[in-house]
C-alpha cells in the first residue's frame, strides 16, 4: 500500500475523440464501448486493482462532463474515489497537469483514458519501483506496436514499412541503465532530412546509447513533484503537451544540470 500512499493519479479522459469521429459524436470519447463496457471501466479497474484508493479524473467542459460525471456516480461500482475536474477543450496536456498543480501534493502518475493495459497490477508497482531507484524526474512507458498478425510494426504514423506505418519519435536509451537520454519527434526533421543528428556532448556523456525508432509511446508517465517546481515560469508557460513538450524538456534539462 506504500504505493498509493506515495502517489496520487491523474486519468486524463477529455478531448473531443476528433479521431473516432463520428462514433463519438453522441457519447463521450470515455463511455465508448469496448468489448461491451464503457472505456474509462478499465483505466478504473486497472487502477482500483493496483491498490489506489482516489483519482483525479480530467473532463471536456459541458456535456462530455455530465456524461463522465453521471457514470462514475450512478453505474460505477467500484471502491476508486473519484474526483472529476473539468477544463475548458483545447488545453494540452501539460497544460492541464499545470493546472492541477495546486491539487499534486505529492508524486503523481498521468495516465492516459484511452489506454488499456493487459498486464497484472504488479506491472505499476514494477514501473514505480524503477522510478524510485532511479530517483528520476519523470519514467515513461513505451511499447513495441504489434499488426493484426502478431508481427512488429514501428511506432505511428502512416505509409513507410510493409505494415503502413512510419515512426512517429526516436526515442534514446542509455544501456544498461535504460536512462532515457532522447525523446525526439520525427516531425521535427525537416521533409527532405532521412536522418537526425546526435550532438557530440550527448555521445561524450553516454557513450552506451540504443536510438529506437520502433517503440510508441504510451502516454503513461510517473512525474515526480520536485520537477514541476525546478521548471522555470517562462519555460513553463510553453509547455503544451505533455508527449511533445514536457518529456522532451525533462530529458534535456538533466544535461543542463550534469
Amino acid at each position: 500500500m506504500a504505493m498509493v500512499r506515495e502517489f496520487q493519479v491523474v486519468l486524463l479522459s477529455g478531448g473531443p475523440g476528433q479521431g473516432l469521429y463520428p462514433l463519438t459524436e453522441s457519447i463521450a470519447k470515455p463511455l465508448l464501448a469496448v468489448a461491451n463496457r464503457p472505456l474509462i471501466s478499465f483505466q478504473l479497474e486497472f487502477l482500483e486493482q493496483a491498490g489506489f484508493e482516489d483519482v483525479i479524473i480530467v473532463t471536456c467542459e459541458g456535456d462530455g462532463h455530465a456524461e463522465v460525471q453521471t457514470y462514475v456516480s450512478e453505474a460505477y461500482n467500484g471502491k476508486l474515489k473519484a474526483q472529476l475536474v473539468p477544463f475548458a477543450d483545447g488545453l494540452g496536456t501539460a497544460e492541464i497537469v499545470l493546472l492541477l498543480r495546486d491539487k499534486l501534493t505529492t508524486d503523481f502518475i498521468v495516465m492516459s483514458g484511452d489506454l488499456i493495459v493487459n498486464e497484472p497490477r504488479s506491472f505499476l508497482h514494477r514501473l514505480a519501483d524503477v522510478h524510485r531507484t532511479k530517483s528520476a524526474a519523470i519514467t515513461t512507458l513505451a511499447y513495441t506496436p504489434r499488426r493484426p498478425d502478431g508481427s512488429v510494426g514501428t511506432g505511428g504514423g502512416s505509409g513507410g514499412d510493409k505494415g503502413g506505418r512510419l515512426p512517429t519519435r526516436f526515442i534514446g536509451i542509455e544501456t544498461p541503465t535504460n536512462r532515457l537520454t532522447l525523446f525526439q519527434s520525427t516531425s521535427d526533421l525537416d521533409d527532405d532530412e532521412e536522418s537526425f543528428a546526435l550532438r557530440k556532448a550527448l555521445l561524450r556523456r553516454v557513450p552506451r546509447l540504443s536510438v529506437r525508432a520502433d517503440l510508441e509511446d504510451a502516454h503513461l508517465y510517473i512525474v515526480s513533484h520536485w520537477a514541476l517546481a525546478v521548471l522555470p515560469d517562462a519555460l513553463r508557460s510553453r509547455l503544451v503537451s505533455l508527449q511533445a513538450d514536457f518529456v522532451p524538456t525533462l530529458v534535456r534539462g538533466q544535461w543542463r544540470r550534469a
